[in-house]
């Protein structure tokens, strides 16, 4: 039994014992009792990642076991995802700083924007997200990032025509709907991660 399904047992138990809601004895259960459901052993092949539990639980896994990531002192007050805003952003910075060693708020604004933001595909859920995109994203946004900050930093003017393409470009992704979280485009180009 997954720890998700030990603790939605637990729940129901509190509901049946209280005559609670659903939502209520979620929100009344101690977080003892939820530290006391036992999880579930990863798998020794699996590839170390990241479970998103709602409403704000974010847990590294890997073949030495589990271990609930820490809220970094520079950034929020703690986790949540779905939109852009300080909860995702301190997830961003947990994220980064475990799998890379580091962060800064620029890095943690753009991870959430391209990994966290959307509603639609994380916002309430549970999902998983590997180390290895994590690193992956990193390395192919970073550069991005420091060149726009440093053209913040030294400001230009820009051109009729780059102006013009700017926006064209953004009403070309307006127009398409919303985009997919990068890390699900990675896996669509990579391939499903082994998770255990």
């Amino acid at each position: 039994m997954s720890k998700n399904a030990k603790l939605k047992k637990a729940v129901r138990a509190r509901m049946v014992e209280t005559g609670q809601k659903y939502t209520e004895a979620l929100r009344a259960l101690s977080l003892d009792d939820a530290l006391r459901l036992p999880a579930a052993a990863p798998k020794p092949d699996a590839e170390p990642h990241y479970v998103f539990s709602p409403p704000g639980s974010i847990e590294r896994v890997d073949k030495t076991g589990r271990r609930d990531l820490d809220v970094p002192e520079e950034a929020g007050p703690g986790f949540m995802w779905g939109y852009n805003g300080t909860g995702p952003n301190t997830a961003a910075w947990a994220l980064l700083l475990d799998a890379t060693g580091s962060c800064d708020p620029e890095l943690a604004i753009v991870f959430t924007d391209d990994n966290l933001a959307s509603w639609k595909d994380v916002g309430d859920k549970s999902f998983v997200m590997t180390v290895a995109e994590v690193a992956a994203w990193r390395r192919e946004v970073e550069p991005r990032v420091r060149r726009e900050e440093d053209d913040q930093a030294h400001t230009r003017l820009v051109s009729l025509a780059e102006l013009r393409e700017r926006w064209v470009e953004h009403q070309r992704a307006a127009a398409s709907g919303s985009r997919l979280p990068w890390w699900k485009v990675y896996r669509a180009e990579h391939g499903e991660p082994s998770i255990g």
